[in-house]
């Protein structure tokens, strides 16, 4: 539920925060974006945000909500490899 960033306190500068569940909007037309968002999906639905120092991901999932089918919405599964450098 990435919309749940703004109500954690972070302390920390240069956190990655990981967040599913906004189905990317479900439904997304060209030039508008998505349109069917989930409650606590609905301020940070796309791929990528940086919020401040911080950088939030959202995973687009590959299910449905209310509705049994995404338009112009591909399904995504989604891998993160972290490094030290």
């Amino acid at each position: 539920e990435p919309d749940s960033i703004d109500t954690i306190k972070n302390d920390f500068d240069n956190t990655i925060f990981l967040a599913g569940h906004s189905h990317n909007g479900q439904f997304r037309l060209p030039l508008i974006g998505g349109l069917l968002k989930p409650k606590l999906g609905k301020k940070y639905y796309s791929n990528y945000y940086e919020i401040g120092s911080n950088k939030l991901y959202v995973s687009a999932g590959i299910g449905v909500s209310e509705f049994n089918y995404r338009l112009f919405n591909k399904p995504s599964i989604n891998f993160y490899r972290i490094n030290k450098d």
